[in-house]
């Protein structure tokens, strides 16, 4: 249900509906949740009744304080107070009775309050661990989903929302808090409610039906303004977000292009809306509070009022008064808090949801699939591949052959299809029609079917060290130096000795320190380091000067004699040290054989086209 809801349209669903949401929300939360966090929930549960029982016995033992103070001997007939009374010490055969037996009561007060803070003490902190353990818990569950999602998913959506998707675990950790805070305040209220009625059927009706007619009427109207201030602070965050987040990616053009007030400008003219979106989130939860406290005395003034019409005695009215004075004192708040929690949860109903909705819609993949020996040959056939929203093909019924310790490259011009034909062989994209056949066996695509080393035109260097980087196919284990050195010479690192930790220095955020070259260099280390079957380089020195490109392709083709080698490109000088070549045009292999068969032609194509050669 949660997914056919949008995330900014939830203030034009009926109340009754989204009631009915929040409770799927809670309860899709809660079997997200590993079995021991439901235990968690469970024994939440058992010390929100045993916080209802405390609150009552300490109404109780202040209605008695009551009674001590006006009629102390009305307390002899309590038959348990009674004997604990007489088992109290003396204090010496001055003090009356009547002092003694007040004594008694003030200290058992400061028993029941010291219980009832420790146990509220004790369940607020567990309440707020268990939901930001829960916050996370969703959190890293969702950004699980997001890595297992299929590659073309991926497209279809943009990573500065992603990521501040993420950021909204916290909010799932004030909707869950929101709901056990409601659930407690509830549990509480019964048992006041219920010794209420006990103790003055007709005052506890005044009392609860008064304060039941405040607490919906502030409710009703805090409630719609409270669900409207979450969305538009999510919206807000959303775009202040993937401003500062496309700023800071492209700093360079940025800086170049002298746009740094501009992006600012952008990134500050969502402070003033965010502001008051954040502040009217805190002034909803804290409005009944005001409105239930002026009840809770007016209710108290009614109460002494009907009981005085009714010529009840003095020590009659005084327990009653107090027991209702405590009760107030208990259960007014406990409203607040209910309504309060109330709002919170239609506060962070709307993000959260999205949140939740998100790892619904995101077809998953398997994280780890076996690699495929690859011993004599890797063929294509009929391929075709459409992306979703598009209205043809992208790959119309390609076929082509990659043999072992072949070097074979893919011309074509933008848009042909070589890039779509790359994602294929890394099995990122799944074809919509044809056959992957390895040594003449077919195989199902997925990411690391093929022991794949890949170096796009633009890698992604992480904020880590060298050796980090080269090592990134076992990230999270430590690099193997040995290896990392390896694969630098292999990849002709010539710059190791100019940096200043060598293979520990660190890069900075996607290699800033280092030139396009250097970057490309790296990535080739990086793609030799888990000794892969077929190196793919997909368009590697399209965007490196001559120089650089020319190093780059040495490099390239001092690997060949070791590696089945695959080269993307729409240039000659790329391609034409390849033992075969495949022209794409149009999502169709145009013409394929050795680069003397290919080459004129294609050459006199992008003459024709206006591109470089």
């Amino acid at each position: 249900m949660l997914r056919y809801v949008s995330v900014f349209a939830c203030r034009h669903v009926p109340t009754y509906l989204l009631k009915v949401l929040v409770l799927v929300v809670l309860r899709k939360i809660y079997t997200m949740l590993s079995p021991q966090r439901q235990k968690q929930f469970i024994w939440l549960t058992l010390g929100m009744f045993c916080m209802g029982f405390v609150e009552l016995g300490l109404a109780g033992t202040i209605s008695l304080l009551g009674v001590a103070l006006a009629a102390p001997e009305g307390l002899e007939k309590v038959g348990p107070l009674w004997k604990l009374f007489q088992l109290l010490p003396s204090f010496g055969v001055d003090i009356p009775q009547s002092i003694r037996m007040l004594i008694l009561v003030l200290g058992l007060v400061c028993v029941a309050t010291a219980l009832k803070n420790i146990l509220t003490a004790t369940m607020t902190y567990w309440q707020g661990l268990v939901s930001q353990y829960v916050g996370w818990d969703i959190g890293v569950q969702v950004f699980d989903a997001y890595l297992g999602a299929a590659y073309v998913w991926h497209t279809q959506r943009n990573p500065a929302d992603l990521s501040v998707h993420l950021t909204w675990r916290a909010y799932v950790a004030s909707f869950l808090l929101g709901g056990l805070q409601v659930a407690s305040q509830v549990g509480i209220m019964l048992f006041l409610m219920v010794g209420a009625f006990v103790m003055a059927p007709l005052v506890a009706l005044l009392l609860y039906g008064v304060a039941a007619s405040v607490a919906l009427l502030v409710y009703k109207a805090a409630q719609r303004k409270a669900l409207e201030a979450g969305e538009q602070a999510a919206e807000l965050g959303v775009g202040a977000g993937r401003v500062a987040l496309s700023a800071l990616h492209g700093i360079r053009e940025v800086q170049i292009y002298g746009q740094q007030a501009s992006f600012g400008t952008h990134y500050s003219s969502y402070a003033t809306a965010t502001a008051k979106a954040n502040a009217r989130q805190n002034l909803f939860p804290a409005m009944p509070l005001w409105f239930l406290e002026t009840t809770g005395m007016t209710l108290l003034f009614l109460a002494v009022i009907l009981m005085a019409t009714r010529s009840e005695s003095v020590a009659s009215i005084t327990g009653t008064l107090t027991l209702m004075a405590a009760i107030c004192w208990r259960m007014l708040p406990a409203l607040n808090k209910i309504v309060g929690g109330v709002l919170q949860l239609k506060t962070y109903f709307s993000p959260v949801q999205t949140l939740l909705a998100s790892d619904l819609s995101s077809p998953q993949i398997v994280a780890h699939v076996t690699h495929t020996p690859f011993a004599q040959s890797l063929e294509l056939r009929e391929i075709s591949f459409r992306y979703p929203q598009a209205q043809e093909d992208s790959l119309d019924g390609v076929s082509l052959t990659i043999g072992k310790g072949s070097m074979v490259g893919l011309v074509g011009l933008s848009g042909a299809g070589k890039s779509t034909v790359v994602g294929v062989l890394t099995g990122l994209l799944e074809p919509r029609q044809g056959t992957l056949l390895v040594d003449g066996k077919e195989v199902k695509s997925g990411p690391g079917f093929l022991k794949i080393g890949y170096v796009p035109q633009n890698p992604y260097i992480i904020d880590a060290s060298l050796a980090e980087n080269v090592a990134f196919c076992s990230w999270g284990s430590a690099p193997d130096e040995e290896r990392v050195r390896e694969c630098c010479r292999m990849a002709a690192m010539d710059f190791l000795d100019s940096l200043p930790e060598d293979i520990h220095t660190e890069l900075g955020d996607r290699g800033m320190r280092l030139s396009g070259g250097q970057v490309q260099r790296i990535a080739i280390a990086r793609a030799l380091y888990g000794a892969p079957d077929i190196l793919l380089l997909d368009e590697a020195t399209s965007a490196l000067d001559g120089a650089a490109e020319a190093a780059i392709q040495s490099t390239i083709l001092s690997l060949r004699e070791n590696l089945t080698i695959v080269v993307v490109a729409h240039r000659l000088s790329t391609v034409q040290g390849c033992d075969h070549l495949y022209w794409l045009d149009a999502g169709k292999v145009r013409k394929y054989g050795s680069p003397e068969k290919v080459l004129p032609e294609y050459e006199m194509f992008l003459n024709t086209h206006g591109e470089d050669a």
